[in-house]
Parts: C-alpha cells; structure tokens; sequence
C-alpha cells in the first residue's frame, strides 16, 4: 500500500492521492484512505474514496496570446479508475479539436499528442460516450452501482470539462461528481 501521508507536507492541501509520477507510471498501485482537510474543523481527517475516476486533460495551447483561453478545446481525457483503491485500469481518449484542428508546434512538445492522433480522433460526444461507457465497465465489472467521486490536479480540469460539455451541448456524466482536487 502506498503512504499518502508522506505527501502532506503542506497542511493547506485539501487531498493528497498520489504524486503525478505514480499517475502517470505504467505500474499498478493501491491506496491507502486519502486525508482530506476538515474545513471546519480545521483538521485531517481520513475520507474514503476507494472507488473513483482520476483525469488529466490535454488542451489546445499555445505560447503566445494568440489565441483567447475561450478557444482552449480538450484532446485528450487521460483517465484512471480505482476500484476498492486500486488502480484497475488507465485510458486515453482522444478529441479532434474543432475550433483550431491544427495543433500548434508548442502544444504538441508540451503535451506529446501528435497531429495525427487528433486528427483521426472523435468527436468531443463521441470520445465522451466512450469515456463513460468505459467507466460504467469497470462500474458493472466490479459490482459497482456508481463511482461517485472525480479526482484531477486543480479544478483547470472539471471546468473545462463542464464548460466544453455546455458548448457542445453534452450531458457530460461527471457533473453529479464530487469532484476532488488533488
């Protein structure tokens, strides 16, 4: 099992899962209970979120104010689902970008996604659907009714989640989540 605690070095953290190395290596890890930051206690607490999803979006970017944040779009949902806190399985879906479908040149050194990939990509309902077929799965696999909790690092992630979902006219699943900021 991996200590959690050890990451807490900062009592102003609300959540520590884990570091963005263990999201992003190929192992397979377990997990502890998460301590979370009672508000109004003003104290750690121990909360249960053995079962969850964990993203990671890329976005279209760039390196100069060329383009207004409003023109961001997501191309990749980079996911991991942990079920009785551990790590069942990660996937990436990718997006075609519609507003600008040409990557810029620092987009592409900052994220890794190639031109290509998102060019044969789906669409942004189509790679949701996915994505949430992908979860209910794992959900159905392991006896789950519902994961009710998303994990992503800051709330960058969520917000342009719910924002895209609205532009694209998509009752995005995760919105009824708790959303955890790790």
């Amino acid at each position: 099992m991996a200590d959690c605690t050890k990451y807490l070095d900062n009592e102003n953290l609300d959540v520590v899962i884990l570091t963005a190395q263990i999201l992003t290596s190929q192992k397979l890890y377990s997990f502890d209970k998460i301590k979370t930051k009672n508000t109004k206690e003003n104290k750690l607490i121990n909360k249960d979120y053995s079962n969850l999803v964990v993203v990671d979006v890329e976005c279209t970017c760039w390196d100069d104010k060329s383009h207004s944040r409003d023109e961001m779009e997501i191309i990749e949902i980079g996911a991991s689902v942990i079920i009785g806190n551990k790590v069942i399985e990660k996937a990436s879906f990718y997006i075609k970008p519609v507003i600008n479908p040409v990557l810029s040149n620092f987009c592409t050194k900052l994220t890794g996604i190639k031109q290509e990939t998102v060019a044969s990509a789906d669409t942004f309902t189509n790679a949701f659907n996915k994505f949430e077929n992908w979860v209910k799965e794992h959900q159905t696999n392991h006896g789950i009714d519902t994961i009710q909790t998303l994990a992503s690092w800051g709330n960058f992630d969520i917000n342009i989640i719910n924002k895209l979902s609205k532009r694209n006219g998509y009752d995005c699943f995760l919105t009824d989540k708790e959303h955890v900021n790790v």
